[in-house]
Formats: C-alpha cells, sequence, structure tokens
C-alpha cells in the first residue's frame, strides 16, 4: 500500500513539469491507498497493545471501538439516509488521527482493564 501510494506521488510530481502534463491524474489512488493503511493503523495498533499488555481478550472490542471512533472523528456527510466520508480526512490528512485514535482507545481498554472494570472471565 506505501508504495502504490509513494508511486502516485511521484507521478503527481511529474505532471508539474509541462513537458509531462499528459501523464494522467492519479491522486486520487494516493488518497485511497493511504486511507487504507490509516484504517489498517486504527484496528492494528489496539490489537497488538493489549496483546503485549495481556488482555487478549480485550482486543477485538479495541479494534472495533478504535475503528468506530475513528469514523466518528473524521466527521461523516450524512445526507438522504446515506453516509459519505471526505476522502482527504482519511486518506495522508487522517494517518495521525488514526494513530492517535489508536493509541487513545488502547490506552483506555488497558486502563478499564487494569481497574476491574471488566471481569477477568469476561468477553466484552
Amino acid at each position: 500500500m506505501i508504495m502504490i501510494g509513494s508511486v502516485s506521488s511521484i507521478v503527481g510530481v511529474f505532471r508539474n513539469f509541462e513537458a509531462l502534463s499528459w501523464i494522467p491524474d492519479i491522486s486520487q489512488l494516493n488518497t485511497f491507498s493511504f486511507g487504507l493503511i490509516a484504517i489498517f493503523l486504527t484496528i492494528l495498533v489496539p490489537m497488538k497493545v493489549l496483546e503485549k499488555k495481556g488482555n487478549e481478550k480485550l482486543k477485538i472490542s479495541a479494534m472495533l471501538s478504535s475503528l468506530a471512533l475513528f469514523f466518528i472523528i473524521t466527521i461523516p456527510n450524512i445526507a438522504d439516509g446515506n453516509i459519505s466520508f471526505v476522502m482527504d480526512k482519511i486518506g495522508t490528512g487522517g494517518m495521525l488521527t488514526a494513530v492517535v485514535t489508536a493509541v487513545f482507545t488502547a490506552w483506555i481498554f488497558n486502563v478499564a482493564s487494569n481497574h476491574s472494570m471488566f471481569k477477568k472471565d469476561s468477553y466484552a
């Protein structure tokens, strides 16, 4: 995914030269690939943090909560019963948001687990 986004970024730079202006615009590919990386980070960071902290049973809940929080923070457009996302908020602009959301969610689940909000045998 990083390679695809990087190649499309380089192609975008080449398009700025007048002699190479005939190259097609593939900037949406860059935004989409980095958007997928942001979504992957949102899911995988809480999973790995909770695995390292020994909270195996809570990792699925943390992953889903982190993903839901990320989509809430990106403020989707809701019109006529349809939900749409602005790709600039999810793409490269959303990478930092994804990491902060994932770390925050993992921290909350870790604190809740350590302070007995979840029973040791619960699957939350």
